[in-house]
């Protein structure tokens, strides 16, 4: 399994199979059985595999519990983000899973000193685009190295 929500799954595998092809589909997780059945919706090459996106269609209420439980611990154990952008002069903040550094602003780990976070918006929005370039390079350290902390 490569990847899990509420309404299906995403699965590697070593041959392709046909699309819209049901699928009767059994996980373990913490020892308890999550089965559904899944429908096939997509299938992309992966090197020598396939992954392929499953949604589910009947799901018996013990499992759909243990799929929300499970979900639900994934989702606490992602590393969590802020995107700030800016767009059009104002600053949007995003809450997110993502790392990725956006095309205006910079993307810090949630944890970030709200100060820190100041400082980065105020020398971004006031620097040319070697500043700009560096802040986002600091927002990558703070999301490489989060231990640390720009708390200025």
């Amino acid at each position: 399994m490569v990847d899990a929500s509420l309404n299906g799954v995403r699965l590697s595998l070593p041959v392709r199979l046909a699309e819209r092809t049901p699928c009767a589909i059994s996980l373990e997780w913490h020892g308890t059985p999550i089965e559904f059945v899944a429908e096939l919706r997509w299938t992309q090459a992966r090197g020598d595999h396939y992954e392929s996106g499953f949604e589910i269609q009947r799901i018996d209420p013990e499992s759909n519990i243990a799929l929300h439980r499970f979900v639900d611990e994934c989702i606490e154990r992602m590393p969590h983000y802020q995107r700030h952008e800016l767009v059009h002069g104002v600053w949007q903040t995003t809450k997110t899973t993502e790392s990725r550094q956006p095309e205006h602003g910079f993307t810090v780990v949630a944890t970030e000193s709200p100060h820190a976070v100041a400082f980065f918006r105020a020398a971004y929005s006031s620097g040319d685009a070697k500043m700009r370039a560096r802040i986002r390079k600091l927002a990558e350290l703070s999301i490489e190295h989060p231990e640390r902390l720009f708390d200025m």
